[in-house]
């Protein structure tokens, strides 16, 4: 049974993770979890002092409506400008499966292929777990991040990291 009371839990990425995902154009990220009382509701978040998780923390219409647009767009830009990646996850809630969201900020200039690619992965591997919480949302995302890294850095002939 979900705890009606419950706030949503900061995400609390490691400097290495919250240093390429700026580099990168991520800006926030939150993630939508389905609940059979409550409906779609922000479970987790990273970067409060961004102006689109104050909306998501604040407004929970808002988050419905995201959640609405997630069945159908994996990239959208709100009436303000703001530019939002969503992915799509299934986690078995009660016997069936059920749509959650990984939500991400991203800025004007912001490497849309890579971001697209990290999340991409994070969606996949997250709904490896019936459960999960922010510290395994930091680890998972490091991961995915170094590999990301790794890659780019492996890609010029005069750099290798061993």
């Amino acid at each position: 049974m979900l705890d009606v009371d419950a706030k949503p839990e900061r995400i609390k990425l490691d400097r290495f993770s919250r240093n390429i995902l700026r580099v990168l154009g991520g800006r926030s990220l939150a993630i939508i979890e389905f609940s059979d009382e409550l409906g779609p509701i922000i479970k987790y978040y990273y970067n409060r002092r961004s102006k689109f998780i104050s909306k998501l923390l604040d407004n929970s219409a808002f988050v419905v409506e995201l959640a609405i647009v997630g069945k159908h767009a994996k990239e959208l830009i709100l009436k303000d400008g703001t530019r939002v990646l969503l992915r799509e996850f299934l986690i078995p809630i009660n016997g069936r499966l059920g749509s959650n969201y990984i939500v991400v900020e991203i800025s004007p200039n912001a490497n849309t292929s890579i971001l697209q690619a990290v999340f991409d992965e994070l969606s996949r591997m997250i709904s490896n777990y019936k459960k999960f919480d922010p510290s395994l949302i930091n680890k998972i995302l490091k991961k995915i991040l170094l590999v990301k890294e790794k890659n780019k850095i492996n890609s010029y002939p005069h750099i290798r990291i061993s």
